[in-house]
């Protein structure tokens, strides 16, 4: 195949999916690229390449997202990703996909449409659905992940993520199979996934001991325990907690407290699940030398939570 007709295909190509995908947002259509980015830590790419063997194109996409691998790095889990691109939660090639069609160069106009109408297709069907998921971790995901775990670099802990963030009721997903060895990613290490899989499902929202243990020096096991205190003081204050004691009697804070989700009352998962994590990033980025008294963001989310059962 001549390199002037696959120049003049991709041209077109690119015009093409400019005008159809037009209304998806953020998204960027190069040449032989797409690129999907929030502007917020997600961000999705899908090539298109040209393979010279079979005269043919195929797709690979690429996700990354710091939302969700900031929450497989906080559960620090004891196995590998799937992906040999760490820092990637997503990656597939089309070659790969069910009942997959070649994708060849055509040679005349109305191959050319037949070709652009099933690129659009893939794109729609396949690709843009799945980065959109991931990248707005919406409840779709988790039926992404079920139909093609393999693709995901952590598919149960990226599952478990999505239900945790769209307040799924575990009594409306099928946990057995989202343990399942299927569902482990198609490598080694059955087993202990299995094990702390099973573990995770009651992951604490706050556990100090972990914490301290991962941070070895006294600078951040000090902001640990700042953020701690700081934290578990609104919660009781607010009594958002439940059958639990974060500080002894002279007030100072136990650092062997963990918080599961049963400690806390609804109130207080839901601002967990809206609150509690940007008042951390803002922590964490902060150099106020009272930032642990700033509480606004989370007496802002903890009214709007009130304000909502009105």
């Amino acid at each position: 195949m001549s390199k002037e007709l696959r120049t003049q295909f991709e041209k077109e190509l690119q015009i093409f999916l400019k005008d159809q995908l037009r209304s998806y947002p953020y998204i960027k259509v190069n040449r032989n690229k797409i690129i999907l980015d929030n502007k917020k830590g997600a961000k999705a790419n899908i090539f298109f390449e040209y393979m010279n063997s079979g005269y043919q194109y195929v797709f690979n996409m690429y996700v990354y997202s710091s939302e969700i691998k900031d929450f497989i790095d906080n559960i620090s889990p004891p196995y590998p990703s799937n992906q040999h691109m760490l820092d990637s939660i997503y990656q597939s090639n089309y070659l790969d996909e069910k009942n997959s069609v070649p994708i060849i160069l055509p040679k005349t106009e109305s191959g050319k449409k037949n070709i652009f109408d099933a690129i659009l297709k893939i794109l729609n069907t396949i690709y843009l659905e799945r980065a959109y998921n991931l990248i707005e971790v919406n409840k779709k995901l988790i039926d992404d992940i079920i139909y093609y775990p393999k693709a995901y670099a952590y598919p149960f802990l990226i599952s478990l993520y999505a239900i945790q963030k769209n307040k799924i009721s575990y009594q409306d997903i099928d946990l057995e199979y989202l343990l399942s060895e299927k569902m482990l990613g198609y490598i080694n290490d059955k087993d202990l996934k299995i094990a702390f899989n099973k573990e995770i499902i009651d992951y604490p929202l706050y556990n100090i001991p972990m914490l301290l243990t991962k941070n070895k020096s006294k600078k951040l096991q000090d902001a640990v325990i700042d953020t701690a205190t700081a934290l578990f003081g609104f919660l009781k204050k607010q009594k958002l907690l439940i059958d639990i004691e974060p500080f002894d009697e002279q007030g100072k804070l136990k650092t062997d407290t963990v918080i599961k989700r049963e400690n806390v009352t609804p109130e207080g998962l839901a601002l967990f699940n809206t609150a509690v994590e940007g008042w951390l990033k803002y922590l964490n980025r902060s150099q106020a030398a009272k930032k642990y008294q700033n509480l606004s963001r989370l007496e802002n989310g903890l009214a709007q939570i009130r304000e909502g059962k009105k």
